[in-house]
């Protein structure tokens, strides 16, 4: 972290506070930012630098290049008309002095002000300028209460609510404290330093003496620092075992903002616990632990017997801290291998019947009439697009298993290996081995962050039927979000079940006759559904549209280089019954628009699409054509005509896009050399004819007319 070098007033404000949770401190840090920035703006004391810092006990801004003074503030205000305001003798009337008392100044000081409608009086206010500490003892309070958190705490009689209670607030303007009163506290210029290591007070003057103490007193208040010397150090251990390690970006997060002064530190493991399924103690260390498990080289996901963690304090025995972490992940990994042998005892097959005993919801029943509908519908849905009984076969057997887990020791201990450990029993008691990756994949995406879809054709088959039938049924039920009230993360399982039906595997899937087979299973198995087909379908396929949309624009943000609405509504503004086709759509045109034809083509295309008279239907008579331009239209919109429609047929956007951008200099040509509105209807109504297979060529793609060609161009 650079020292602070910018010219202008300097303000250091930390709030010191009880451990903050790590996982709502970024984002904190960057609404801390925004917030300052705004508030500081309209308080016109605008910062020239704003940066923003956290560790678990402390929430810290800079702002540097503050002015002084607070900047003046005229204001001007027209009233009545001069005519209204003196009268003959040229002395204010009622209207003047009211309008004067109305904005706080002397009648005296109206000044008259030439408009286009006349002269008008006019009031000038000015605001002066006042210092910039006084404006900031009334900001601040107000900056520190703005940043909202998702769970908030009272602690005293005030009722402030803040993430954790504030124990301690610094507030110095270029050395001098900015003085006032938040949650019972003064704001003053003593800091504290690490709650273990240091926990004395400092005076603090500057920016750079600041950071210098909290050094002293253990404290690395730059999250990028501590995050370096975390890595360096994960990395520095698994060269000495000669291991690989894989850094999860969550976990290394969350030891970012657990701590103050990082240390990293390795233990180990009994070797026995290396014979558990490798996701089990994986588990175990990252998700209940926050560790890192180390890897063979070859990232074959093999186990070593070590493990990384971080601690939060520095000591002369280390190995004291080192044995209490083992001695804790000793005993998790017992539990693990005690339910292990327990779950062993009885095969999934066996526990599919007690599946009837779990209820998947009060209103459609249990999760054993859950499975079997999911099993129908998918074996439904894969031989409708041509797969062969071999693969429902496999299907249907991952579909009897893929819920079985939940009845296991090891998922009520640990509810994250959901899925994984189904997929490692399937495996060890002799089922094929894509049944067994299915039914961990089925749970794929694992969240609206997940960029792994099912890998296996199983898997995908899976995945969407078990998707699809909690839709239908909680839709159905009337229990679909509402606002931002999302209860049973409906949201998710629609965005997850876009980003598998965006897979060629289901280029032949009609969504409308997918609803109605999970609508009709719901009723064979005697649930009775509050909607009716219809209504399902008519509120759960915008549903998914908003979800495609959301999912759209996270895939082409991070891999095609940008987004833009406008062409996601080419292709999104109709309905449409395969999520498939409208995406490949969108990925040709997210393409062909960076051609330097495309604006001109839009450009034409709306030309011709606008001159259209509503409701205009023509049939195209080519011998009647007369001039050259429109016979040369005619020739190269036949040629492009059967090319575009072969393309579209075949799902060859690309190239279909390639063809139409042919038409755009004779189209070019033919409003040069032809009057399209010719006084004789015949000759007029050809040129239409002709205008409208064009346009119908274009809207065969998508709706081009929501292209925004000309904010482009200005911009």
């Amino acid at each position: 972290m650079k020292k602070s070098t910018r010219a202008g007033g300097e303000l250091l404000l930390e709030i010191g506070t009880e451990e903050i949770p790590s996982r709502i401190l970024p984002q904190a840090l960057i609404d801390l930012k925004e917030k300052a920035g705004r508030i500081f703006s309209e308080a016109r004391i605008p910062a020239e630098r704003i940066e923003t810092f956290a560790t678990p006990r402390r929430l810290v801004i800079l702002a540097t290049g503050i002015p002084q003074k607070q900047s003046a503030l005229v204001t001007e205000v027209t009233g009545p008309p001069k005519s209204a305001a003196y009268d003959l003798e040229g002395k204010p009337t009622a209207a003047a002095t009211g309008f004067a008392k109305a904005q706080g100044v002397p009648v005296e000081s109206l000044t008259i002000k030439k408009t286009e409608k006349g002269d008008y009086v006019c009031a000038v206010r000015k605001q002066p300028s006042v210092p910039a500490v006084r404006i900031l003892k009334d900001l601040l309070p107000e900056l520190v209460l703005s940043v909202g958190f998702k769970k908030m705490m009272r602690w005293n009689g005030e009722g402030i609510r803040f993430a954790r209670p504030i124990r301690w607030i610094v507030a110095v303007l270029n050395g001098r404290v900015v003085p006032f009163r938040l949650a019972g506290l003064s704001s003053g210029n003593r800091s504290r330093g690490h709650r273990f290591m240091a926990s004395r007070p400092f005076t603090v003057k500057s920016w750079d003496g600041y950071l210098k103490s909290l050094r002293r007193h253990h404290v690395i208040l730059d999250p990028a620092e501590r995050e370096r010397m975390i890595t360096d150090g994960l990395l520095r251990y698994a060269k000495e075992k000669r291991g690989s390690l894989k850094v999860d970006a969550d976990l290394l997060s969350q030891a970012v903002f657990l701590t103050e002064e990082p240390v990293v530190m390795m233990g180990g493991f009994d070797a026995k616990y290396l014979a558990l399924p490798p996701e089990v103690p994986m588990t175990v260390m990252k998700e209940h632990q926050g560790y890192f498990p180390l890897l063979k080289p070859a990232m074959d996901k093999s186990l070593l017997p070590h493990f990384l963690f971080v601690s939060n304090v520095k000591t002369r025995h280390p190995d004291l801290i080192r044995s209490g972490n083992e001695r804790v992940l000793r005993a998790r990994l017992e539990d693990a291998r005690f339910y292990f042998e327990q779950d062993r005892k009885q095969t999934l097959k066996e526990r599919t019947g007690q599946l009837k005993g779990l209820v998947f919801h009060e209103k459609l029943g249990s999760v054993f009439t859950k499975m079997e509908r999911v099993q129908k519908l998918a074996a439904t849905l894969a031989r409708e697009s041509g797969r062969g009984e071999q693969e429902v076969g496999r299907l249907e057997q991952a579909a009897f298993l893929c819920k079985s887990d939940l009845l296991t020791g090891m998922v009520r201990e640990f509810p994250g290996l959901q899925g994984v450990i189904g997929r490692e029993y399937a495996k060890l008691e002799g089922e094929d081995s894509e049944v067994a990756d299915a039914i961990s994949e089925h749970y794929f995406p694992r969240s609206a962050d997940d960029p792994h879809p099912p890998r296996t054709i199983t898997g995908k088959y899976l995945t969407v039927a078990d998707r699809l039938d909690t839709l239908v049924g909680f839709f159905g039920a009337d229990l679909a979000p509402s606002g931002s009230v999302d209860p049973y993360a409906l949201r998710r399982q629609g965005l997850g079940l876009v980003q598998v039906l965006l897979d060629k595997a289901f280029e032949g899937l009609s969504l409308r006759r997918a609803i109605e087979s999970a609508v009709r299973l719901y009723s064979d198995r005697g649930v009775s559904l509050k909607k009716d087909l219809s209504a399902i379908d008519a509120s759960l396929r915008p549903f998914l549209t908003q979800r495609m949309e959301t999912y759209l624009e996270r895939r082409f943000q991070d891999i095609h280089g940008g987004y833009r609405v406008d062409l996601v509504d080419v292709v999104l503004c109709r309905s449409f019954d395969n999520l498939l086709d409208p995406y490949l759509r969108l990925v040709a045109l997210m393409s062909f628009q960076k051609q330097p034809d495309f604006d001109p083509l839009i450009v034409v295309f709306k030309r011709a699409s606008r001159i259209l008279p509503p409701d205009f239907k023509g049939t195209v008579r080519p011998e009647a054509f007369k001039e050259t331009a429109e016979k040369e239209l005619y020739r190269n919109y036949i040629d492009v005509e059967k090319q575009v429609s072969d393309d579209m047929q075949k799902r060859n956007y690309s190239e279909a896009l390639w063809a139409l951008s042919l038409l755009r200099r004779p189209i070019d040509a033919f409003f040069n050399g032809v009057m399209v509105m010719d006084e004789d209807r015949a000759v007029r109504e050809n040129r239409l004819a002709l205008l409208q297979g064009i346009t119908k060529l274009f809207t065969a793609f998508g709706d081009f007319t929501r292209v925004a060609v000309e904010e482009k161009n200005k911009q």
